[in-house]
Parts: C-alpha cells; structure tokens; sequence
C-alpha cells in the first residue's frame, strides 16, 4: 500500500513538500504566517496557541500527505461545508478560503506560502468547528437568564488535537455533537429541508376540498414533498388524490402544529409553500439549544419540553412514558433546569411559595379578608405553627407567616408530588384542575409542572418495590402524607425547545410559548 492508501498512488504526482511543510511547523515560531488569515477576528486562540501546539507534539503536518490533503483533512472540509445543516456559520471556519487554497493545490498552484496557511486553517476550522457542536457557538446565560440547563463537559485545544492521532476525523466529530436522539432527528429534517429549497411547489391552484380520485399536475411533486418530510406516501409518482395522500397531509399538519384536516387548507398551503429558510432557522436553534445541554443523559431521566406541554421518560434512548403536562404560564415561566428524582410524596400539604403569596394571596386578603384563604382551604401560621386570623397579613409583614393547604385530592398538589432539588422550587404533581390536560394549549401553571397521570407514573418509577399501582391507592387513600425515596438513577431535565419528535420519529414544529425564539433569531 502507497502512502496515499492505494498501490496506484505510487504513480500520481506529489502535490506537497511533506518535509517543507514539516520544517516550517517545527519552526513556527520564526515563520511569516499571515496569522490575520488564519484567526480572523477570534479572540480564543492566538498564535501562541498554534506554535505551541505544534511543537509540543509531533512536528508534523496533521492535514497532509504527498498527495493533497488526507483523509481526516477531506472529511473534516466535507463536513465543514455543510456545517449550515446544523445551524452553524461557515465563515466561522473560513470554509471559502480552505475551498480555495485546496482547489490550488489540486491544481499544483498552491506554494509553500499558502499550503503553510492551508494546513493551519484547517486547525483553526478542526478546533473551533469541534468547540462549537461540544459547547455551542453563543453562550446561553448572555441570551436568556432564564436558561438553567447547564452543560457538563470542557473542551481543552490541546487535548482535541491530540485525538487526531488516535481516531478518524468522523469518529471525533459524531462524538463531539450532542447524544441525545433528538439532535440526530432535528439535524436530518435541517438536511432535508435544504434540499427541498430549491422546489418550486406552487398549491395556489389546487382544489381545498379534494375527494378521493381527483387528480392534478402538482400532486406527484406534492407526494414526492411530503414523502421527503414526513417520509409519507410511498406511490410518488400517481397524480390522484386518495387515502395515503390525505394521511401524509395529516401527518404534515400534526408534524408543523396545524390543525389535522387532511385536506390542503388555506394553512396547509401557507406552510408547505414557506421558504424552508424559516423552518430551518427553528431547528438551528434547537440545535445550539441542544448543544447547551448535558452532554452524557443517564439510562433513565425524565424529560420535560416546556412548550411541547408533556413529560416523556427516557431509557436507553426509548421514551417508555408520556403524558400530557400543564406548564407555567407566559408570567410564571417554568425555568429550565436539570436535576436527579429524589422522592415521591403521597398525599403532600402544600405550602404558598413565596412568590406566590405576595403577588396572589397577599392581595387576595386585602380584598376578601380571611374568606379569600378559606374558600380555598389555606391556612395562615406563624412561625411558632399557631392558626392566626388572616386578616393580620399584609403587604409588609407576610414573611413573618406561612400559608398551607392540607392533604387531599381538592389541593392544589393533588394526591401526589414528585421531588427532585433544585434553587427554583419546582416539581412535578398532580392538580386539582384536571381539566386541562385535554387542552392543545396547556400553559396555566404558577411554574411548576402538572401532570395528567401522576399515580400510574409514580408506580411506574418505584416498579422495582413495593409501590405497585395497587398500592399507591392504598396508600393515597389513607389520607395521611407519606415519602418514597426514589431508589432509581433517574436524571431530570427540563428544557425548552421549539421543535420536538413524535413516536415515529418525526420532527414537530412546537409553538413558542414564551416568545424566546424571538430575540434568539438575530444571532443566526
């Protein structure tokens, strides 16, 4: 085997100086590298970085051999050219100017000048390409306070290039990216949706009202459309209108949060005739949300999407659970944040949060005196635990007194409470306002999160003790207040992501609840 992988390598022509290249990166420090070139405008590595780099290590190209460029350089540029798909910029990794200088050297017009610049471009692109699908390219906190998700890996220049020893380019990439299932789902539907751009499909013409066997001209490039979306229909080419065709729509319009006709309405038409631009853009967000995230999920955690309103379960990357939820409402915001399950408690008091009790209870007394808390079963204590007379509460001296509501199926907590710490406060329990679970939209809380089968979820997470389905009645009936440490390595993690994947495995369009898509547009 030849250098280049092939026997027949012997007979092409050299396109680079192997030695001249490796002398010049062993005498970086002294070289005339054009290093505004190769950094830009970025401030997180500098020269020193490149020179110590390599001379710390083996001096010697990473990127070249005697034929062009090597198989780790030509897989990194391939996936650099795309980098788009995954809402990443490709002038951050100077991918024109490598595009370039690699077309001279194809063409035995690059000099020693330039291939020096070549090989250290490719380095800058490999480092901060890899930093961003690891932390993310903005930095969450100066985007949004209210972002709590945290991600629990470091990225060290030094380290990651040290694996280019070790590992192919493709391995060290995939493993750089976030594991979670979704980002893999959301990163095709973004590779699918740029090559749908170019499609032409014009729905004005055709009939809102079809019937099973009309035909027109554009329904096979509708068919191929969906079919490319939502992988659905699978007779591309018939021009008529019949029952696959209307359950692929129906699967369009669940997957981009329209109402499920069936049928190519007014807004079905809208959404299938928008730029894919718009759609992607909302999985580029995603995309840098997700890169936000832990980057290793335990076997088992509970994950909570604030604007899809439900709680899944995860095991071994499989959702095993899902129901419905109720999350906080536009002035209560449900925080993000990741935490560990600790207990469950059944038949748990509720005690006012502090919020709570000054913005809603506190004025509710001064309107209705002591009525206000016993319409609603509350309580007020001092700190010694006596009952006081509510109407001793105001706006000045509330903090000296706790409000309460006991135990029971008519609490605001319902029957049962599930526990996991965290600086906000925030659970997951059961309500007394039921109703709501069967609503599309579901955001009515005061922050934390309700949910529509707390009993069946709470005997599904303690399976492997006592606490059967049965039992949990049993318990629940007996009126008094009991907690259940949780014995399983369940993560809990609470996000928000405007795109979401169903039990097929397609890519949903979530509404944004809270508006935080928004401000998040202008950075991409």
């Amino acid at each position: 085997m030849g250098e280049g992988g092939d026997v027949t390598d012997i007979f092409k022509p050299a396109l680079v100086d192997i030695d001249e290249v490796n002398a010049s990166l062993a005498q970086l420090s002294d070289s005339t590298v054009d290093w505004s070139v190769v950094l830009g405008k970025d401030t997180a590595l500098n020269e020193t970085f490149f020179t110590t780099a390599y001379n710390a290590g083996k001096k010697e190209s990473k990127w070249f051999n005697k034929l062009g460029l090597n198989e780790n350089a030509q897989e990194l540029l391939t996936q650099l050219k795309s980098a788009d798909v995954e809402g990443l910029k490709l002038t951050d990794y100077n991918v024109a100017t490598i595009d370039s200088l690699s077309a001279l050297l194809a063409n035995e017009d690059l000099n020693a000048e330039g291939t020096l610049n070549l090989e250290l471009l490719l380095s800058y692109a490999y480092l901060s390409f890899g930093k961003d699908l690891l932390l993310g390219r903005l930095t969450p906190i100066k985007l949004n306070k209210n972002w709590q998700n945290k991600n629990d890996t470091t990225w060290q220049a030094d380290a990651f290039m040290n694996l280019l020893e070790t590992k192919p380019m493709a391995d060290i990439l995939n493993e750089q990216r976030p594991q979670h299932p979704w980002y893999a789902k959301f990163k095709n539907a973004s590779d699918r949706l740029k090559k749908l751009a170019s499609a032409n499909l014009d729905l004005s013409e055709l009939n809102e009202n079809l019937v099973y066997g009309d035909s027109a001209i554009v329904i096979p490039q509708l068919r191929k459309t969906l079919n490319k979306l939502v992988n659905a229909p699978t007779e591309l080419n018939s021009d008529k209108w019949g029952v696959d065709l209307e359950q692929a729509v129906e699967q369009y319009q669940n997957a981009n949060n329209l109402k499920v006709t069936g049928q190519i309405d007014a807004d079905t038409k809208a959404s299938l005739g928008e730029k894919s631009g718009k759609k992607q853009l909302q999985l580029a967000m995603n995309m840098e949300r997700m890169r936000w995230l832990v980057k290793d999920f335990s076997d088992e955690y509970i994950w909570v999407n604030i604007p899809q309103m439900q709680v899944e379960y995860f095991e071994q990357d499989s959702v095993t659970f899902k129901m419905n939820a109720v999350v906080g409402r536009v002035g209560r915001k449900t925080p993000t944040l990741d935490s560990k399950m600790s207990n469950i408690v059944f038949n748990p008091p509720w005690y006012v949060p502090p919020t709570i009790l000054k913005q809603e209870v506190v004025p509710g007394i001064a309107r209705r005196g002591g009525s206000y808390l016993r319409r609603r079963g509350l309580v007020a204590r001092d700190r010694r635990g006596r009952i006081v007379d509510a109407s001793r509460i105001n706006s000045k001296n509330y903090k000296r007194y706790s409000i309460s509501q006991n135990p029971g199926r008519n609490s605001a907590l319902g029957s049962v409470k599930f526990n996991f710490p965290n600086k906000e406060a925030i659970f997951l329990h059961d309500t007394n306002h039921r109703g709501d679970f069967n609503k599309k939209y579901r955001a009515y809380s005061s922050g934390c999160i309700r949910v529509h089968h707390p009993k069946d979820f709470a005997a599904f997470m303690l399976r492997d003790s006592v606490y059967t389905r049965a039992m949990v009645d049993t318990v629940i009936k007996k009126r008094a207040t009991k907690s259940v440490k949780v014995n399983r390595d369940i993560g809990v993690h609470i996000v928000y992501l405007t795109n979401a994947v169903d039990s097929v495995g397609n890519v949903l369009m979530v509404r944004d609840i809270y508006k935080w898509d928004n401000k998040f547009k202008a950075y991409f």
